[in-house]
């Protein structure tokens, strides 16, 4: 709760207290109590009586009225320990007369609902956090010891950091009895905690572990997809098979093997493009071999090894003789004509195209959330590698709704045996980079951070609101209330980071580290952002979070806005409604 240092508030009545934390707060949460100002408690005893459930308790251990839900009973007001709640009229609600105060009120009685109550309850502190950055004279101060979970733990720490608060002991003559609430608290959120503690107890030596994994360099790959083909795990596959094999979900890189395939997805999986991988020269049994890179030369017996071994299956025999349908018209001109050189030149030309044009492979990068959530004990972090037991396994799918790339999946839905089937694990046998011919992949040592620091950053929160962990926590080092902007943002990771890069998919700016392979972009036609005015307290904090300036007390210039979601996921009574989608 944010609470008043009664050692070093100035009374109201000396020189140079400007009152700017009550003319700042958006909820008048604030009020004078003998010339010393006194602030909303957070207890939650106001949301524990309501009897419409319109008082809603927010993640940073602050409470918001739905304005919709409230039917003006002041049952708040009347069981307030600190009699700090009253109800308003809305018309009347902002008396004091200031710019800020103009803006709030025209903003709320313009977009208000219909259907919302003329009255409502005020004084009720949201922890919005103004009110700090606005005295000059360090007079209240954000107490973290009171927050919920230990998620707020952290966003305390974050609130600290953004206003440059600074720890003190509190000495105060307002000493509510807050013993019988804080138990009630605990014994509310303890399950939730003990259920992530026993999660964490299970993989805690997975997060000691140092980290590898393999990672294919898209300026050397010639798209031959020869590691592809040769991972016994196959936990290397392209983007375009795995959402054309299976569906994707909300979380855009969620593989559900159940479903069916649409005819899109037969249409392209139907294609046959050799990709000269070369597995037809290896398993050739003449001497000299009468193929290469699926061009067929003198010699060949008919042996048909190369048709077996094809995994594009674009070998076939005509007229007694292998014919490679997966090469270009040009390219079967050539051959008929007999010049090998030519087909030389064409073969160039295709590599070099495919530089140019490099097809997004998915890997798996030995993040290990795979083994965090198997239930069965299927799973295995070891050395490095992610080991799995079928035997153990009950195809539950939890591995597979938990993998942030998308590899782990089942192919071959069809097959009786789909514990069999259910892939992507990445072993590092090292087969990969034996077999690329272009050396395009490698093992990395990847380390887990501790903090990310880029220019580039907005502070949007994407990466937080991504995290599968919930591991993320943007700080803001700068909130200036003169030029109302926000600045110098700090990525930080707490120890439950298993560097899984999801994060860096997602990131709008590209700050943060990402070797999957994946770069996921917002697609804004399917995509909505959206103000709900009951919920709004014009606080205005979404002005000075916005890269854009897009946003001005929830009206928002939809033009101009990139759906980052730096207001929606700063906004103290989640007034700011988004839904994303991603390509």
């Amino acid at each position: 709760m944010i609470v008043t240092n009664l050692d070093k508030c100035i009374s109201e009545q000396e020189k140079g207290c400007n009152k700017k934390c009550m003319e700042l707060c958006p909820t008048n949460a604030i009020k004078m109590i003998g010339g010393t100002a006194i602030s909303c408690i957070t207890c939650g005893k106001c949301a524990e009586v309501c009897p419409t459930n319109a008082i809603l308790e927010n993640e940073y251990g602050g409470y918001y009225v739905d304005r919709k839900k409230c039917v003006g009973c002041a049952i708040c007001e009347k069981n307030c320990p600190i009699g700090i709640i009253k109800m308003v009229d809305e018309k009347e609600s902002f008396s004091k007369t200031s710019k800020i105060n103009d803006d709030r009120k025209s903003n709320i009685l313009e977009h208000k609902s219909a259907v919302s109550s003329e009255k409502y309850p005020m004084g009720i502190c949201v922890m919005c956090g103004l009110c700090t950055k606005a005295c000059d004279h360090a007079r209240i101060y954000f107490n973290p010891k009171e927050l919920r979970t230990s998620k707020n733990e952290m966003l305390a720490k974050r609130y600290a950091t953004i206003y440059r608060v600074l720890n003190a002991n509190l000495n105060t003559n307002l000493k509510p009895n807050l013993k019988e609430v804080n138990n009630k608290i605990n014994n509310k959120i303890n399950g939730k905690v003990n259920n992530k503690n026993e999660l964490n107890k299970e993989s805690s030596k997975l997060k000691d572990e140092q980290r590898y994994s393999i990672i294919i360099n898209s300026e050397k790959c010639i798209n031959c997809n020869r590691c592809i083909y040769e991972c016994p795990t196959n936990a290397i596959e392209l983007f375009e098979n795995l959402i054309n094999n299976e569906c994707i979900n909300s979380n855009s890189m969620l593989i559900n093997p159940l479903n069916k395939l649409n005819s899109k997805s037969e249409m392209v999986l139907s294609k046959k493009i050799c990709t000269e991988c070369n597995l037809c020269e290896e398993v050739c049994p003449t001497t000299p071999k009468s193929i290469y890179k699926g061009r067929i030369g003198e010699g060949c017996i008919l042996c048909t090894s190369c048709i077996q071994n094809c995994p594009n299956n674009v070998l076939d025999i005509e007229n007694f003789k292998i014919v490679n349908k997966g090469k270009s018209e040009e390219y079967s001109k050539n051959i008929e004509n007999s010049n090998p050189e030519a087909c030389n030149n064409n073969n160039n030309n295709n590599n070099n195209n495919k530089n140019t044009d490099y097809q997004t492979k998915i890997y798996c990068i030995n993040c290990g959330a795979c083994v965090d959530v198997c239930p069965n004990n299927a799973l295995l972090y070891k050395d490095g590698r992610i080991l799995y037991n079928k035997n153990n396994c009950t195809l539950c799918m939890e591995c597979v709704k938990s993998c942030p790339q998308g590899i782990r999946r089942v192919i071959n839905k069809d097959s009786k045996d789909l514990k069999s089937k259910l892939v992507g694990n990445c072993v590092l046998c090292e087969k990969c980079i034996q077999k690329c011919p272009e050396d395009a992949v490698e093992i990395v040592k990847r380390e887990i951070p501790f903090e990310v620091i880029d220019e580039s950053c907005i502070g949007c929160g994407t990466c937080a609101e991504i995290c599968p962990n919930d591991s993320l926590t943007i700080l803001i080092n700068n909130l200036s209330l003169e030029d109302n902007t926000a600045s110098d943002f700090k990525v930080l990771f707490d120890e439950s980071c298993i560097s899984c890069q999801k994060c860096g998919m997602y990131c709008p700016r590209d700050v943060l580290p990402n070797i999957t392979g994946i770069k996921k972009t917002m697609d804004k036609e399917y995509s909505y952002i959206h103000t709900e005015y009951d919920y709004c307290v014009s606080c205005g904090l979404c002005n000075k979070i916005c890269p854009n300036d897009c946003i001005d007390y929830g009206a928002i210039d939809l033009d101009k806005c990139e759906l980052c979601s730096a207001c929606a996921n700063i906004c103290p009574t989640n007034a700011i409604k988004t839904f994303r989608t991603w390509k």
